[in-house]
């Protein structure tokens, strides 16, 4: 009975420590929302000229980020930005009569 008893803990233990050292190694190697974003950011960089879809490295962006980037990236298309990258509004003017 003792050994029995035994065994099971040492069953148990295991099993407890593979979930363990599973859940561990996810948490590990899964991406961040950063590394997330930074993917979007890329992807729409790279995006052809025209395209209006969504790539994919954005969807698992949050809505409200992925408008800023969206709207980041065109401001930075169109070239409204300064020699450090920001905004610009004598750039955006510039085309207006």
């Amino acid at each position: 009975m003792l050994k029995t008893f035994k065994r099971w803990h040492i069953i148990t233990a295991s099993l407890v420590l593979a979930a363990g050292l599973a859940v561990t190694g996810w948490l590990i190697v899964r991406p961040t929302y950063d590394d997330i974003v930074n993917d979007c950011i890329a992807a729409l960089k790279d995006r052809p000229e025209g395209d209006k879809d969504k790539p994919t490295a954005c969807k698992d962006v949050k809505e409200d980020d992925y408008t800023a980037l969206l709207v980041s990236q065109v401001i930075r298309d169109e070239g409204w930005t300064d020699e450090e990258g920001n905004f610009d509004m004598g750039e955006l003017l510039k085309d207006t009569p």
